[in-house]
């Protein structure tokens, strides 16, 4: 039985299966993210250190301290949430919808939640930002072409997360009613981008690695400065990383990581299969171009693959899992919230209706496991209510600072 063609429905439930998701996975900034928001480039060019040379030029000593620290990595996350809930709004339409529902309860959206303040988000938070122009090109071209030089400088890795999403990000301004370009001459201007990209990243990885003495170096000197005691192990990254083959060939070689794996693809999988098929048939019916029509699938099949390029590079349980989902959900924002076209309807075929459903059931009740041991919070969160009022009543602050 088809739901009635009523636009006020959709919206509140995603925003109720958006709470649920950003609920199982929030927590406070973890010490991993926060001891890498004290690289510097104090002791010259190294990798990953922008972000935290900006913020010791901005607020000086003040970054030495977890809860400062802590309070910029929420309101990254905080941000990066509002983009998405923002880019939702304009979703319309049946398969716009069914996008919507499987958006707000992807675990994706969880396991983001719970990568509060890591460097993730500033890239992600870069890409969506070079969508929000998409009305201005010339401005949007020049942001794009920022996020591919300094992105690399923030995170090495930025390429893989975001690097087909730039493309695509570009691409879709032409389906917005403003853009007058055609599909070959932006396509080249995303192409140079997204060399741009490659290159930054190269002089990134080859000339940002530090010697090992040095890296122990800036671990001992920010021990010293910061207020808690910094992860330890988060200094390797600085240094020139092992040989992926040595590291990563008996981890691949153990039952336990295979069944990792499994569980993991049975946790994000169906909900990015189910967006990444929604974006490319949004792509394919909403762009008259063909060229354009098949660039922008092969940007978001791209977008999706790209992140589980990492599993060869470094194991992080279902970090990059994660991040391929939480693509899928940006791909499709992208794809149905650039249309100007006149609204569609939002009634949902009795078939599209039951996978939908049935994706966002699982994607809600999928037992995802996150990092450090913790398990996804659960409802009615009586442990954090616990937490909560633990906290008031013994007035310790310490208590809000993550375990080593």
């Amino acid at each position: 039985m088809d739901i009635p063609d009523d636009r006020s429905w959709a919206r509140p439930v995603f925003i109720l299966l958006l709470a649920l998701a950003v609920l199982k996975g929030l927590r406070m900034p973890s010490r991993w993210a926060i001891t890498q928001y004290l690289f510097t480039y104090e002791h010259g060019f190294i990798r990953r250190g922008l972000w935290g040379e900006l913020l010791h030029r901005v607020f000086g000593a003040r970054e030495y301290h977890y809860f400062f620290l802590a309070g910029i990595g929420l309101a990254l996350l905080a941000l990066l949430i509002g983009v998405v809930v923002r880019a939702a709004r304009r979703l319309d339409g049946a398969e716009g919808t069914a996008a919507l529902l499987a958006i707000g309860a992807s675990p994706a959206i969880s396991f983001v939640t719970h990568l509060a303040g890591y460097l993730d988000q500033l890239v992600y938070l870069a890409v969506l930002g070079v969508f929000v122009l998409r009305r201005r090109p010339a401005l949007q071209t020049v942001a794009a072409t920022a996020v591919a030089v300094l992105t690399p400088l923030v995170h090495e890795a930025a390429i893989f997360w975001i690097g087909p999403l730039l493309g695509l990000a570009l691409l879709r301004r032409r389906d917005d009613g403003q853009s007058h370009e055609t599909a070959r001459g932006l396509l080249v201007v995303a192409g140079a981008i997204l060399v741009v990209f490659a290159a930054s990243t190269s002089v990134v990885s080859v000339f940002g690695a530090t010697s090992p003495a040095l890296a122990n170096t800036i671990r001992d000197e920010a021990t010293g400065h910061l207020d808690v005691r910094p992860r330890q192990d988060a200094f390797g990254v600085l240094s020139t990383a092992p040989d992926p083959a040595a590291e990563m060939g008996p981890r691949w070689a153990s039952v336990d990581t295979l069944l990792d794996l499994f569980w993991s693809v049975l946790i994000f999988a169906p909900g990015t299969a189910f967006l990444a098929w929604l974006a490319l048939r949004g792509a394919r019916g909403r762009s008259a171009d063909a060229l354009a029509s098949r660039t922008g699938a092969a940007l978001i099949v791209a977008a999706i693959l790209s992140p589980l390029v990492l599993h060869a590079v470094g194991w992080d349980l279902h970090r990059w899992n994660a991040l391929s989902a939480f693509n899928a959900v940006l791909a499709a924002l992208m794809v149905f919230g650039t249309s100007t076209a006149a609204r569609g309807s939002m009634l949902l075929r009795p078939t599209l209706l039951a996978v939908t459903l049935s994706v966002a059931i699982w994607g809600t009740a999928a037992d995802l496991i996150l990092f450090d041991a913790y398990g996804a919070n659960r409802p009615p969160f009586v442990p954090q209510i616990m937490f909560l009022y633990e906290s008031a009543t013994t007035g310790g602050w310490s208590i809000w600072i993550p375990d080593q």
